[in-house]
């Protein structure tokens, strides 16, 4: 079965590793009505095997039902700034707040029980976390794990008032230490690493082509590059023209600047949307009602030649 399609690229496909009969068809997902409600049963695929990307490296896993739908009123034909407006409108539009303080028990929905962990997932470390192992103190990485907004904060002044202040999207699950030691710190690939996290996430001297190397990156593991990336490209999206600051190693306001943008465009191709980050984005979409547009429908990276 045929799916409906944006720029001919997605259609409903047999997965070997995830599909245990032999038709293949699009997945439907419930949306609760109530924007602060949870997702009790989770919405991964029946045969979905933990820890397997569902898809053949560089192929990025299909859209949901719910993200095809979502996205119907955009227009294949739109490129660059009418898309980037276009995604805007919606995004804000659909938008709905949650508190700051809602965040740690909305992990629990969004990040609980994903790829292997039977807990909260965490994106700087290896833990994983037990809800009531929210930060707290901490003197080494593993003590307990808080509120990461992936997008500095400092990076739009720090104000705590706008929704990027607990925009579930973009402000992740992460061990409060190795957030600590990232800091302000820009993506990039690293060199003469200073700091390993558990999971791989290492801090160093930038290696990333258009940054001095003097300058210190943080570099997160390979299987979440590229969900750190789509993170990005939704933040300079759905905040553009909103941010009144500021001006960074990364970023211009909601701008990336060109070197930050060509290293997340090599990690959105080289890691893959999985399953897993398909998932988080459904769970999200349930509380917030809004979605990550380069999550469902990656071929939009390629449609906006400037973020």
């Amino acid at each position: 079965m045929r799916c409906p399609i944006l720029g001919g690229m997605y259609r409903c496909a047999l997965l070997t590793l995830f599909v245990l009969t032999s038709q293949a068809s699009c997945r439907d997902t419930s949306v609760p009505s109530d924007p602060d409600a949870r997702i009790v049963a989770p919405l991964i695929d029946a045969a979905f095997v933990p820890g397997i990307d569902a898809g053949p490296p560089g192929v990025h896993v299909e859209p949901t039902a719910a993200g095809i739908e979502y996205f119907s009123d955009i227009s294949d034909g739109l490129t660059d700034s009418a898309l980037v407006g276009a995604l805007h409108t919606k995004l804000a539009g659909d938008h709905v707040e949650l508190s700051f303080a809602s965040l740690y028990s909305h992990y629990e929905t969004t990040d609980g029980n994903r790829d292997g962990c039977n807990g909260i997932f965490d994106f700087y470390s290896s833990k994983c976390w037990a809800p009531e192992e929210a930060c707290g103190n901490y003197m080494r990485e593993g003590d307990c794990f808080n509120r990461e907004h992936s997008w500095p904060k400092s990076w739009w002044g720090g104000g705590t008032g706008p929704d990027q202040h607990q925009d579930l999207i973009a402000v992740i699950p992460a061990d409060g230490y190795v957030n600590n030691q990232r800091g302000q710190l820009p993506l990039g690939e690293v060199s003469g690493t200073t700091y390993n996290s558990t999971n791989g996430s290492r801090i160093g001297n930038c290696a990333s082509l258009g940054i001095a190397t003097s300058q210190r990156c943080f570099e997160p593991p390979n299987n979440l590059k590229g969900d750190m990336a789509r993170i990005y490209f939704y933040m300079a999206v759905r905040y553009e023209g909103e941010f009144g600051c500021c001006s960074e190693l990364s970023v211009e306001k909601s701008n990336l600047n060109q070197w930050q943008e060509n290293q997340l465009r090599l990690w959105h191709n080289d890691d893959p949307v999985d399953v897993w980050e398909r998932e988080r984005n459904e769970r999200v979409f349930g509380l917030q009602r809004n979605r990550n547009p380069f999550v469902d429908f990656p071929a939009y990276v390629d449609r906006i030649s400037d973020f």
